[in-house]
């Protein structure tokens, strides 16, 4: 899951030349606005937008593989390990290959005795950006899912029927379905209407104690579940009520099997 959507798209498209600058300052004591120093900017803060958007793949790829919403130093200091790494070597290579282009003088020492710790304490700084973008988003997510939850179950979903507008309340839908990009609600008398929302935006508003997403096509009631089994591959086979709408099976990846449990489970406890 990419929990920042490209909001840090923005952000460090302005951040990037920033930190570029400031680092200008710090390595050398005259800076001269001259074609030199634009060229040379521009390069670097080149340089520098390529070795971000690597460290921000590593990022995107170690969350969806372990969640930092399970958060544990282990993982933190292994994206900042990794991050750290993968990038400092980016911008050593690039560095070398653009000094062995333009100069016939090897790269300077203090490149690596200073401008290479430079490099990685924003690598730290840009790392600490995403974590606490991470757990900012995800709370202010949670805050606006609990208000559309809230919202739901006072008003229920609206639907059309025939020519008149119209309210079922959450405790009278099995579920939601997709079909040719329709989104459609489902009553327990096994009726389905037409909704305009979206899957993704039910999902995101619906209450999740009551409701699970088993896969792209299919929101459903925990009412409308009646148990579950372990099938090849550590996927779920979900077995559902007697419905004309909704299937008797459905599988439930591997991925999503642990969550489809600890909901399941709680929910079966507490009745």
């Amino acid at each position: 899951m990419n929990v920042w959507k490209q909001k840090d798209i923005k952000l460090f498209l302005i951040v990037i030349p920033v930190i570029n600058l400031i680092n200008y300052f710090i390595t050398y004591n005259n800076v001269s606005f001259n074609f030199y120093f634009f060229i040379t900017f521009l390069i670097d803060t080149a340089q520098g937008y390529f070795a971000w958007l690597i460290i921000r793949y590593i990022i995107i790829k170690m969350e969806m593989k372990s969640p930092l919403i399970h958060f544990s130093f282990e993982r933190i200091l292994k994206q900042l390990i990794l991050t750290s790494v993968i990038g400092l070597a980016i911008i050593i290579l690039l560095t070398e290959i653009l000094n062995a282009a333009a100069r016939d003088t090897p790269v300077p020492l203090s490149f690596y005795f200073l401008d290479i710790w430079i490099y990685f304490i924003w690598i730290l700084v840009i790392n600490g950006v995403y974590i606490g973008m991470y757990y900012f988003l995800i709370w202010r997510n949670s805050e606006q899912k609990l208000l559309g939850s809230q919202n739901l179950k006072a008003e229920g979903i609206n639907v059309k029927i025939g020519n008149k507008n119209s309210k079922i309340a959450l405790n009278s839908i099995a579920g939601f379905y997709v079909e040719d990009n329709v989104s459609f609600v489902i009553d327990k008398d096994s009726k389905s209407y037409i909704i305009e929302s979206s899957l993704e935006n039910l999902e995101y508003k619906l209450p999740p104690e009551i409701f699970f997403r088993i896969n792209r096509k299919y929101i459903l009631n925990r009412s409308s579940i009646v148990s579950f089994k372990r099938i090849e591959n550590n996927k779920l086979l979900i077995l559902t009520i007697d419905n004309n709408v909704i299937p008797a099976e459905l599988t439930l990846s591997r991925l999503k099997s642990p969550a489809f449990k600890k909901w399941f489970e709680k929910d079966m406890l507490e009745l």
